[in-house]
Protein backbone atom coordinates (compact mmCIF):
# COMPACT_ATOMS: atom_id res chain seq x y z
CA UNK A 1 0.00 0.00 0.00
CA UNK A 2 1.34 3.73 -0.70
CA UNK A 3 0.11 6.66 1.43
CA UNK A 4 0.77 10.24 0.83
CA UNK A 5 0.78 12.24 3.86
CA UNK A 6 1.62 16.07 4.47
CA UNK A 7 3.30 16.58 7.76
CA UNK A 8 3.98 20.21 9.58
CA UNK A 9 7.50 21.24 9.71
CA UNK A 10 7.89 20.12 13.06
CA UNK A 11 6.06 16.21 12.40
CA UNK A 12 9.49 16.47 9.63
CA UNK A 13 12.07 17.35 11.76
CA UNK A 14 10.61 14.50 14.24
CA UNK A 15 10.48 12.24 11.37
CA UNK A 16 13.55 12.74 10.17
CA UNK A 17 15.26 12.39 14.04
CA UNK A 18 13.48 9.17 14.21
CA UNK A 19 15.07 7.54 11.04
CA UNK A 20 18.51 9.08 11.95
CA UNK A 21 18.14 7.16 15.30
CA UNK A 22 17.47 4.06 13.54
CA UNK A 23 20.25 3.32 11.60
CA UNK A 24 19.85 6.25 9.31
CA UNK A 25 16.65 4.84 7.61
CA UNK A 26 15.05 6.21 4.48
CA UNK A 27 12.28 8.79 5.54
CA UNK A 28 9.21 6.28 3.94
CA UNK A 29 10.71 3.36 6.33
CA UNK A 30 11.12 5.36 9.11
CA UNK A 31 7.30 6.69 9.17
CA UNK A 32 6.53 3.33 8.20
CA UNK A 33 8.37 2.12 11.55
CA UNK A 34 7.17 4.77 13.69
CA UNK A 35 3.70 3.82 12.94
CA UNK A 36 4.19 0.30 13.57
CA UNK A 37 5.49 0.77 16.80
CA UNK A 38 3.12 3.38 17.77
CA UNK A 39 0.04 0.86 16.61
CA UNK A 40 1.71 -2.14 18.60
CA UNK A 41 2.13 0.02 21.31
CA UNK A 42 -1.21 1.09 21.39
CA UNK A 43 -2.81 -2.89 20.92
CA UNK A 44 -4.22 -1.85 17.40
CA UNK A 45 -1.15 -4.29 15.76
CA UNK A 46 -0.14 -7.59 17.20
CA UNK A 47 3.33 -8.03 17.77
CA UNK A 48 3.92 -12.07 15.87
CA UNK A 49 7.62 -12.75 17.19
CA UNK A 50 9.78 -14.03 14.41
CA UNK A 51 11.63 -17.12 14.32
CA UNK A 52 15.29 -17.33 14.71
CA UNK A 53 17.58 -20.78 13.52
CA UNK A 54 17.63 -21.81 17.29
CA UNK A 55 13.94 -21.59 17.80
CA UNK A 56 12.38 -24.79 18.96
CA UNK A 57 9.10 -25.77 16.82
CA UNK A 58 6.82 -28.37 18.23
CA UNK A 59 4.91 -30.35 15.76
CA UNK A 60 5.26 -31.82 12.56
CA UNK A 61 3.77 -30.83 9.07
Amino acid sequence: MHLTIELTTDEAIALRRFANAHHPLPLDEAAALALREYLTSTGDLEVVPSIDEDSQVEGTA
